[in-house]
């Protein structure tokens, strides 16, 4: 949307404006690589000046949780277990009866999100400690990834999100200090200090934390490689330097939504 998105508050209401639902690999994060169906929900609370995702709440589909799980079901064809809740902001929305219903169903579901909102009523369906909150990824059912945007992020959320993910651009990043975000994402060119896990929690562990090059484009909206590049070797070295994870947008790679 590049930041021309209109900005939405939170709806908390028995239906959701699902923009697509569709089965393809889990590009970034904690669990790339895994076969996975996604939903993106529509409408967004954060006008990203880089985003290139379209989650237009305008030409999204007003359902209820019975009818996304019949599309999960429809394009998960018995075999993928996984499900990625994603928008714009899927925390703008109601999720907790879709994450109850698709959990019994017997689907893992994993949330991205900004980490600017939060619905108490999703504490039923997450964990706040588990004994493997700084260990293995693959080990946690239901799970949330917060690739934070903001300053700050909601102190409750903060309690059940397993992995921080940041977008990284050459310039624009600590590489004197942590090696993480230093440009506001809302007003381009702005400083700011995106939220860091330690400042809540001293033990989050650095393992824990994926850095992923932003992919960057032409004034004409073709791919700029040459830059991308560059912020792919940043990420490389800001993960050698400090122990961070590698998030490489597989799904991009291979050409698939």
């Amino acid at each position: 949307m590049f930041g021309l998105n209109v900005l939405m508050k939170y709806e908390d209401t028995d239906t959701l404006l699902v923009r697509e639902v569709f089965p393809t690999i889990q590009g970034e994060g904690p669990l790339a690589g895994v076969p996975a169906v996604f939903v993106r929900l529509g409408g967004c609370n954060l006008r990203c000046h880089f985003c290139d995702t379209d989650f237009d709440a305008e030409r999204s589909e007003r359902m209820d949780v019975h009818m996304v799980l019949h599309k999960v079901q429809s394009a998960s064809a018995r075999i993928l277990r996984h499900v990625v809740l994603t928008g714009g902001e899927p925390l703008r929305q109601n999720i907790e009866r879709l994450v109850a219903v698709l959990s019994a169903a017997g689907f893992v579901v994993q949330v991205e999100t900004a980490g600017t909102l939060w619905d108490p009523k999703l504490e039923l369906c997450f964990s706040r400690t588990f004994p493997d909150r700084y260990g293995d990824p693959s080990l946690v059912r239901n799970s949330i990834v917060c690739s934070p945007k903001t300053e700050k992020i909601d102190a409750t959320l903060f309690w059940y999100v397993h992995s921080f993910k940041y977008i990284l651009r050459v310039g624009e990043f600590d590489e004197q200090g942590d090696g993480l975000p230093t440009m506001s994402t809302q007003k381009k060119g702005q400083p700011q200090r995106l939220f860091r896990p330690w400042s809540y929690d001293p033990r989050f562990s650095v393992g824990r934390v994926y850095v992923q090059p932003c992919m960057e484009y032409h004034a004409d909206g073709t791919p700029d490689k040459a830059r991308t590049e560059e912020n792919t070797e940043a990420c490389r070295k800001v993960c050698m330097t400090h122990g961070y994870r590698l998030s490489l947008q597989i799904h991009k790679i291979l050409g698939i939504p």
